[in-house]
């Protein structure tokens, strides 16, 4: 997880600092790859560019993140779970004897 930490932490730094535009962008989106994990270095980057379109970026950086997140805690509360008590299908009563059809004449007078 250190490694992981350290590219982040490399990445913000070439999105914040690089001389090309580009180079900023394509960190941005090697950021945006690393999930929620990067979104505070993506905030920072925001908070320290003065370019509108890295500023941009980011916030769509920032989108894709928390939207496939909302999309798999959807997915995830979609799922049926397998365990406790109220996953368990409720039991049937045990059958009693079986009621006899109703004849409609049956106690009728005829005529």
């Amino acid at each position: 997880m250190s490694e992981s930490r350290d590219s982040v932490k490399d990445l913000k730094a070439e999105a914040k600092w690089a001389s090309e535009t580009d180079e900023q962008k394509q960190s941005i989106e090697e950021l945006a790859s690393h999930g929620r994990e990067a979104i505070p270095a993506l905030e920072e980057v925001k908070t320290v560019t003065t370019q509108d379109d890295i500023r941009n970026e980011v916030d769509a950086a920032i989108r894709g993140i928390k939207g496939k997140t909302s999309t798999e805690q959807k997915k995830a509360s979609r799922a049926p779970r397998k365990t406790g008590k109220s996953a368990r299908k409720p039991q049937r009563k045990a059958a009693g004897p079986k009621k006899k059809a109703r004849n409609p004449d049956k106690g009728r007078m005829r005529r």
